[in-house]
């Protein structure tokens, strides 16, 4: 085995475009220990991650768009507005999100709340959460909705939540604290 010292290594052409190459099919290419990449991008980026700022009230049993994501902890590619992700990059997407509901006094048998992924302005999945005689004592509940998903350049990720309370009265809403959405690529 022999050393090799350079300080950069640069395509031929020298003019920032082409391939380099590093071994052959079946190889692996390795650092040694302690060594880390530097300036290499492509990896789970795009990103966001964005936390409510406010409380939202919701009608009751309506499908509601959340609109109040207005705090961009991560946004690696400002592809995030505050209510609608607009992917700049295709590729497959973990995207998810996490809902504190509140339904005002103790809860009722029968509750439902659904957190809804939007893709391009139309439904595409969502979590089904329903309350049984246990949560009568339950004022709020956190539901969350991850999944993989397939997405092309300009396509828009949307979040939306419904709150079904079987009582007559009492504010329903998404709360801030602990509600929040996010996605990252992982891979073409």
């Amino acid at each position: 085995m022999s050393d090799l010292f350079v300080d950069n290594i640069k395509h031929q052409s020298s003019q920032g475009s082409g391939t380099i190459t590093l071994g052959t099919s079946g190889e692996k290419i390795g650092l040694a220990s302690g060594a880390e990449f530097s300036n290499i991008t492509g990896q789970n980026y795009p990103a966001f991650y964005a936390r409510k700022t406010g409380n939202q009230n919701l009608s009751r049993a309506a499908i509601t768009k959340i609109t109040t994501f207005t705090t961009d902890e991560i946004d690696t590619d400002s592809a995030f507005d505050g209510t609608t992700f607009t992917v700049p990059v295709a590729g497959k997407y973990m995207v998810g999100c996490q809902l504190r509901f509140y339904f005002g006094d103790a809860g009722n048998d029968g509750e439902v709340a659904n957190i809804y992924l939007y893709k391009n302005g139309a439904y595409h999945m969502q979590s089904f959460l329903q309350f049984g005689s246990i949560s009568r004592s339950l004022s709020t509940f956190t539901g969350q909705l991850n999944m993989i998903i397939d997405l092309a350049v300009d396509d828009t990720v949307e979040v939306y939540g419904r709150l079904a309370d079987n009582s007559a009265s009492g504010t329903l809403k998404i709360t801030e604290t602990h509600s929040f959405f996010q996605a990252y690529r992982i891979g073409a």
